[in-house]
């Protein structure tokens, strides 16, 4: 018994944790997804996520919502972006593609509002999950 309480207190400090530390704990852990099996959807139980590490250690899988919900995030800041409606992710060629069809506003300046979702995008996805996102497709 007191083995496993002992083995419990250390992990106290875990609800300490800032948001910024567990991204970069979860980073570390996945830094090497392209050497182990690189980028692969998985399509199981009607659900799509992305394996981004699949090693003796075990898998890492990211949902594909959890994917959108950093899009729709990102784009919320983009001024003339006033609506994302569809979020398409695939994988071609170890690297994540994300398709977008967006709703711009009526006075939007709609060239820059694309290079800034674009880039906005691939700096989120890269930062937030370890995943090179080697394209930002946008339809208005």
């Amino acid at each position: 018994m007191e083995k496993s309480e002992k083995t419990f207190k250390n992990f106290n400090y875990l609800p300490q944790l800032d948001v910024k530390t567990v991204i970069r704990l979860f980073t570390k852990a996945i830094k090497g997804y392209n050497e182990k099996g690189g980028l692969t959807l998985n399509q199981g139980g009607g659900h799509m996520s992305v394996i981004i590490s699949d090693s003796p250690n075990g898998r890492v899988c990211v949902s594909e919502n959890v994917v959108k919900d950093i899009v729709k995030s990102a784009a919320k800041f983009i001024e003339g972006v006033e609506k994302v409606k569809k979020i398409n992710i695939s994988i071609y060629k170890e690297e994540m593609i994300v398709n977008l069809l967006i709703i711009c506003g009526n006075n939007a300046f709609v060239k820059k509002s694309i290079e800034d979702i674009q880039n906005s995008l691939k700096i989120q996805i890269r930062k937030r999950l370890g995943i090179s996102v080697s394209r930002v497709n946008v339809t208005i």
